[in-house]
């Protein structure tokens, strides 16, 4: 309730008053007008806000699934790097070559 008797607030109604009174209108309803449009503003803020952390959610589970495949999918090229290798440098009995 504090927010809503800030200065700038204020100032934006009662201009706005001050200038409908010049003009000869009979300002009834600025307060209601202004207040209506200031809640859909930050209505229209708060579910931008959660749409955005959603999606940052979201993201953040792909990614992680990416990371995760990426992990296994490096273990595995690791592996069959290495298979080669041992098959090549060891004897009949996994052991070392025979000269």
């Amino acid at each position: 309730m504090r927010h809503a008797f800030d200065a700038d607030h204020i100032a934006a109604i009662d201009n706005t008053t001050r200038k409908l009174m010049a003009d000869g209108h009979r300002p009834m309803s600025v307060g209601f007008w202004f207040s209506l449009g200031h809640s859909t503003i930050v209505f229209v803020l708060c579910v931008l806000l959660a749409i955005g952390l959603i999606n940052l959610v979201v993201l953040r589970q792909i990614l992680g699934a990416f990371r995760g495949m990426r992990a296994e999918s490096s273990t595995r090229q690791n592996s069959m790097r290495s298979s080669p290798t041992v098959a090549c440098w060891s004897g009949p009995s996994g052991g070392p070559p025979a000269p």
